[in-house]
């Protein structure tokens, strides 16, 4: 228990609890990105096709043996880029 309490209720604070009131823990590993997108993608096959969702167009790439294509870009003036890592 620490002696750090909230200005407004008095309650005592531990830690990693939420500072403000009404106190609590953060629930952690809950969110999601939702899976719904809407997307026509006309690089995966002879005709175009419509992705409703992120789990669709996943399924529909391991099927078929393909995969999303990246782009090395490095900052300006690097070829070093904080998203991507060695490519060798």
């Amino acid at each position: 228990m620490s002696d750090v309490r909230c200005e407004r209720c008095q309650k005592p604070l531990e830690i990693g609890e939420h500072p403000f009131c009404p106190h609590g823990f953060p629930v952690v590993g809950l969110k999601q990105i939702g899976d719904e997108i809407d997307e026509v993608n006309e690089n995966v096959g002879h005709t175009p096709v419509h992705f409703r969702s992120r789990s669709e167009k996943r399924r529909y790439l391991k099927e078929r043996g393909l995969m999303e294509f990246v782009r090395h870009v490095g900052a300006p003036g690097s070829d070093r880029s904080s998203k991507t890592t060695r490519w060798v």
